[in-house]
C-alpha cells in the first residue's frame, strides 16, 4: 500500500506551525484509504486527528473544519452510530451556515442532505424526507432544476410539480415510492475549502462513500 505508506510518514513529520493545514490533509488522506479498505475505526482516529489540527489552526468556524466534521458523521454513519453521525453532520452545517451566508448555499444543502441520508439509514423517514425536501429546494434554487444534484433528490421529495422537477415527465420515468428507498446510502463527505490551499483536490470513490482528498500525488 503505498500511499498509505506515503502518507503516514507525512502525517508524523513533526511540522512548523505554517505546515499544519498540509498535515491535516493527510491524515485526511489516510483516512480516505482506510475507509476504502473498510477499516472504519482507524479511519475515524485519522480524520479526527485532522479535525484537531484545524481547529488549533482555523478556530472553531472555518469551512475545512466544517469538512472534519462531515467526514467524521460520515464515518459514524457507517459505522450505524447515528446519534453521533447526527451531531457531527449538525456542526458542520451550522458552521456552513454561518460561514456562507444563511441556506443559499449548495454546500449547505449538501450538509442538510447528509442529514437526511442519516435518518433515512436510521429509519426515520418522515425526519429524512424533511431534510431531503429543504436539500432539494436549495439544489433547485441554486443550481437549476436539471443539475445532478437536484435530479438525485428528486425521487424522495413529496408532490415535486412536474414544472420543478425538470425532466420527469419529459423523459418519462417514474420516481420512486417510499418503498423502493433503499438503506445503503452513504453519507457524502464534503470537499476541503479552496482557500487554505492550492493543492489539487480530488474526489475518490471507495467503499460506497465519497471522501475527499488533499494533495493527492499520482501512484
Amino acid at each position: 500500500m503505498y500511499a498509505l505508506s506515503t502518507e503516514r510518514r507525512a502525517g508524523h513529520v513533526r511540522p512548523r506551525w505554517g505546515a499544519l493545514p498540509d498535515v491535516a490533509s493527510s491524515f485526511i488522506n489516510i483516512g480516505a484509504v482506510y475507509a476504502g479498505k473498510g477499516d472504519l475505526e482507524n479511519a475515524l482516529v485519522q480524520f479526527q486527528k485532522a479535525l484537531e489540527i484545524q481547529t488549533r489552526v482555523f478556530g472553531s468556524d472555518h469551512l475545512d473544519v466544517a469538512a472534519s466534521y462531515n467526514n467524521i458523521g460520515t464515518v459514524y454513519e457507517s459505522l450505524g452510530k447515528y446519534e453521533e453521525a447526527l451531531e457531527m453532520h449538525s456542526k458542520s452545517l451550522d458552521i456552513k451556515t454561518r460561514i456562507l451566508g444563511g441556506d443559499n448555499h449548495p454546500d449547505v444543502a449538501a450538509s442538510i442532505k447528509n442529514i437526511g441520508i442519516v435518518y433515512h439509514n436510521k429509519g426515520d423517514r418522515a425526519a429524512a424526507t424533511e431534510m431531503y425536501t429543504k436539500a432539494y429546494h436549495i439544489f433547485l434554487k441554486v443550481l437549476g432544476p436539471h443539475h445532478p444534484e437536484t435530479q438525485g433528490l428528486k425521487p424522495f421529495v413529496p408532490s415535486v410539480p412536474a414544472a420543478q422537477a425538470g425532466t420527469a415527465e419529459e423523459d418519462g420515468e417514474e420516481w420512486e415510492t417510499e418503498e423502493e428507498w433503499t438503506d445503503d446510502e452513504g453519507a457524502e463527505a464534503e470537499e476541503e475549502d479552496d482557500d487554505v490551499s492550492e493543492e489539487e483536490e480530488e474526489e475518490e470513490e471507495e467503499g460506497g462513500m465519497r471522501w475527499w482528498r488533499k494533495g493527492k500525488s499520482d501512484e
